[in-house]
């Protein structure tokens, strides 16, 4: 009996430890070649949840990341921005940005900053725990959307 126990009891922890591994999102990581004064939209998923960052460099080669997706609109399908003359254009509400104000600016009809990421010489990496964090904002992105 204590056999069959033992053996129930590790194919329990067995298959526990499985699942645990199985929810681990991978970081998500931009080469910094790919980054210019204008925007690039990367695509990324953090569960099942499709979601897009916004990345460029400033006048000073500084990298600039947001999620795109607008701080006041995030609950419509159309809460995201794109480039057009030289701004980014929320296509829910029509409000331009200004490219540089991407990953700086809170609050408003403006993309998400990301505010949690690491840099080297050749990489941007975002912690999959920030994109965690965010992919809520994302809910009804772009759903239904072709």
């Amino acid at each position: 009996m204590k056999k069959y126990f033992a053996l129930a009891l590790l194919l329990i922890l067995t298959a526990l430890t499985g699942c645990s591994a199985q929810q681990t999102q991978a970081d998500f990581t931009i080469s910094r070649d790919q980054l210019t004064a204008e925007p690039l939209f990367a695509d990324v998923k953090q569960g099942k949840t499709a979601m897009q960052i916004i990345a460029l460099l400033d006048a000073d080669g500084t990298p600039r990341l947001a999620y795109n997706t607008c701080q006041v609109c995030a609950g419509s399908p159309y809460a995201y921005f794109a480039y057009q003359q030289g701004a980014l254009v929320c296509q829910n509400c029509g409000n331009a940005f200004d490219l540089s104000s991407v990953g700086q600016a809170t609050g408003g009809c403006n993309p998400l900053p990301v505010t949690d990421y690491q840099t080297d010489a050749d990489t941007i990496t975002i912690p999959a725990a920030a994109l965690k964090q965010a992919s809520a904002a994302f809910a009804n992105w772009k759903k239904g959307l072709q």
